[in-house]
């Protein structure tokens, strides 16, 4: 039986489309990934604009300008959107890293938007890194969002840290090169970072993208050195031989290793990726044989040195020693000194005598070199 008290009633109109737009949707998609775009049409009832419902039946016609960015997925608009301000969507498939704007057309109404393509998240950084107490490391990445074209400033890259130690300190952040200057504390301990990468939303990106990576950085204190000398990477010499040139600067690299005190890698030796802090002293056990000065093109995780000989034939002892460092202004020292030694033979240049020989062309000409 049916009760005549309750009943309800629904209005059905049947209208003239009157305007297009794309409805509420992600605009930027990782490559190998699908982007909807949902489709927004509009009508007049009663001098009113009115939003239609369910459009899937309609012929649109959806035009990607570079097909080598997006590609076409769907035969038609048949997906649905969450929010009210659509009636249906197409799927894009992303092929490839770059920008291109996507056109949707019905009748003569067209509508354009601007969507983009970017390559999974990718850290250049190691994923864990061993970093000497009020040093700076660098934390670059590769792919995921890239800057809004139509709002370039709402662009961002942030660190989330796993814990509140106050291990870390973070600097200036560069969109150009996609780099973020880290520095250690004074503090020994680990921390595992969360790197975030996207775009803050925007009128002409209400939905933006955003990726995320994780690497974990461990800050401490060298326990031990290495001195050695840094060969041209042609160079074919034996790396134990220990002999340079008496005439010819030669370049000395010192290394540091110590132990992370918790983590994955607690008690482990591994070298220190950073020693932008370590104050070096150099000592040579001649100085009318040879001098060193320190290197000030020197990398993170190395402290250099210009060993400038006097064009003297003989050995030499060198010695690279530490007791402190700097933590910001404030200057602390080890428990104890490091240091290490390392004997070098100087010698003269290899030499052809004579440097220059002419010869007959015929079998029985010769002529010795040595």
């Amino acid at each position: 039986a049916q009760n005549n008290a309750h009943f309800g009633k629904a209005i059905i109109q049947v209208l003239q489309p009157t305007g297009i737009a794309f409805g509420r949707s992600h605009l930027e998609a990782e490559v190998g990934s699908d982007l909807i775009l949902y489709i927004s049409l509009y009508a007049n009832s009663g001098g009113k604009k009115v939003t239609i419902s369910d459009c899937r039946r309609v012929d649109f016609s959806v035009r990607i300008k570079d097909n080598d960015i997006f590609r076409l997925a769907s035969d038609g608009c048949g997906r649905m959107s969450s929010y009210d301000d659509s009636c249906c969507g197409f799927v894009l498939t992303a092929v490839a890293s770059g920008d291109t704007i996507a056109t949707v057309h019905f009748g003569n109404m067209s509508e354009s938007v601007q969507i983009s393509a970017y390559l999974p998240l990718k850290l250049e950084t190691p994923t864990e890194i061993f970093v000497m107490l009020g040093s700076s490391f660098f934390i670059r990445t590769f792919g995921g969002p890239r800057p809004w074209i139509l709002d370039p400033s709402k662009y961002y890259l942030k660190l989330i840290y796993s814990d509140t130690s106050n291990l870390i300190s973070n600097g200036d952040f560069s969109s150009q090169d996609g780099q973020i200057i880290v520095t250690c504390k004074d503090n020994k301990g680990d921390v595992l970072i969360v790197v975030v990468v996207g775009n803050e939303a925007s009128s002409t990106n209400p939905l933006p993208a955003k990726a995320e990576t994780k690497l974990r950085v461990c800050c401490g204190l060298p326990t031990r050195l290495s001195l050695s000398l840094l060969r041209p990477y042609q160079s074919k010499c034996p790396t134990n031989v220990r002999a340079v040139s008496c005439s010819q600067p030669s370049t000395l690299a010192v290394s540091a290793f110590g132990h992370c005190e918790s983590g994955p890698s607690m008690g482990l030796e591994k070298q220190l990726d950073s020693l932008t802090s370590l104050k070096m002293n150099w000592k040579v056990s001649n100085k009318d044989v040879a001098d060193v000065e320190e290197d000030k093109r020197s990398e993170l995780s190395e402290v250099r040195g210009i060993l400038k000989p006097r064009e003297i034939v003989g050995k030499v002892e060198i010695i690279a020693s530490t007791g402190e460092y700097k933590v910001g202004n404030r200057r602390l020292y080890f428990p104890q000194e490091l240091q290490s030694k390392m004997q070098t033979v100087l010698v003269r240049n290899a030499e052809a005598i004579p440097s220059l020989v002419v010869l007959l062309n015929e079998k029985s000409a010769s002529k010795a070199i040595r």
